[in-house]
């Protein structure tokens, strides 16, 4: 996770239950997660909320999130989640590196309807109805992610970790086939 810092499971304590974080070093304050640990919905276990994620970027300075799918409205409640997450994230200047199945700005497409919307609603107990709240959070959301991979946030980010935040999609290479890694123009060094 971080080159010469022992890691190991942890465990969280969030407001009346713990979350389970795989992967994680005290030593450097960071910690690796799934989407669908950290985003998703997962049987018997209750989805995380914006004071988990407050609690998350309370305890780790850098957060590794892998596995980000490309996402549609049949999935609004994780998108809804990624858009919390980041959010708590950027606020609290944490070092947020991330691995997804396409390229940043491809990550929401507005189409399909949420598979629960019919019978629950989202995540906030509307029927959506359409794309238009979620694309524009999407957007403010990629607008953070964008400022997160530049050298002024990363010289602002608090507990003295020295790796930029990098948006690190499937086409550098972290892919199943394991491509060779091409350094984007712009990106920062991990």
């Amino acid at each position: 996770l971080v080159a010469g810092s022992a890691t190991a499971p942890q465990t969280l304590r969030l407001s009346g239950r713990t979350l389970d974080v795989p992967e994680a070093s005290e030593e450097a304050r960071a910690a690796r997660f799934s989407f669908a640990e950290l985003c998703g919905t997962r049987p018997g276990i209750a989805p995380l909320g914006p004071e988990d994620y407050l609690r998350v970027a309370k305890a780790y300075a850098v957060v590794v999130l892998e596995g980000v799918p490309q996402l549609t409205l049949h999935k609004a409640t994780e998108l809804r989640r990624l858009i919390t997450a980041v959010d708590a994230f950027y606020d609290a200047q944490v070092l947020l590196v991330v691995t997804a199945a396409v390229a940043p700005a491809d990550l929401f497409l507005a189409e399909g309807a949420d598979s629960h919307a019919d019978k629950f609603g989202d995540v906030i107990g509307n029927i959506v109805q359409d794309s238009g709240d979620e694309e524009f959070a999407f957007a403010r959301t990629l607008s953070r992610l964008q400022e997160m991979r530049t050298h002024g946030y990363v010289a602002r980010c608090a507990g003295g970790v020295s790796p930029s935040s990098v948006w690190i999609a499937h086409a550098l290479g972290l892919d199943k086939k394991k491509k060779k890694r091409k350094k984007k123009e712009g990106e920062a060094q991990v």
